[in-house]
């Protein structure tokens, strides 16, 4: 998750800072496989969300997908089809289905988080070990 927002000025994520906290934490995971990043966010800017997206052009074993994207464009068409009622198509309702996917890691899933924002704003994440952990080798 990249908190943007109200957060901004107390977590760098701009995309200059994204660049290279990737480039430390996904040191060395090619040697491990294909990685999918999940990307949510409350920045609503198209070109900030496409040039974060982009950063995985520099590997080419990382995905990233737009999560909140993907949620917008199946509500929409819930709310098209009957499904759900048009006032769901807000933010908080984006907000809560892309919490489910951070609220699945029991069952294997999502296997960790790389989270800039106010209040885990750390400079790089060891991804290759955690892998190597929870994959056991």
């Amino acid at each position: 998750h990249l908190r943007r927002g109200d957060s901004i000025d107390d977590c760098d994520t701009s995309v200059k800072r994204m660049k290279e906290y990737l480039s430390c934490s996904l040191e060395n995971t090619d040697l491990i496989g294909n990685i999918t990043l999940l990307m949510t966010s409350d920045e609503e800017n198209k070109w900030y969300r496409k040039e974060i997206l982009g950063l995985a052009d520099a590997y080419e074993h990382v995905t990233i997908l737009d999560v909140d994207d993907l949620i917008w464009q199946i509500a929409n068409q819930a709310m098209m089809d009957g499904v759900i009622h048009d006032y769901h198509l807000n933010n908080y309702f984006v907000y809560e289905i892309g919490d489910m996917f951070r609220t699945w890691s029991t069952d294997g899933l999502i296997k960790f988080y790389l989270v800039r924002r106010r209040s885990i704003c750390t400079d790089c994440i060891d991804v290759e070990t955690r892998l190597r952990r929870t994959l056991g080798f």
